[in-house]
């Protein structure tokens, strides 16, 4: 079990994405937080995501 720092809950480690640099291994967001503040910062940053899409994926490599 492990507390999320954004919405304080306790949950199983399986509501974690695994983070290989955390001492436990695991986010210290649970996913349902995570995917919320991914969304959040897509709509904040749309243009720049909507420009990435479109952008060829061996050119963003170079």
């Amino acid at each position: 079990m492990k507390t999320c720092s954004k919405c304080h809950e306790v949950k199983p480690l399986d509501e974690f994405h695994a983070h290989p640099k955390k001492a436990e291994g695991r986010d210290h967001r649970c996913k349902p937080c995570t995917k919320e503040e991914r969304a959040a910062l897509r709509q904040q940053n749309l243009a720049l995501f909507r420009a990435r899409e479109l952008q060829p994926y061996h050119d963003r490599r170079a």
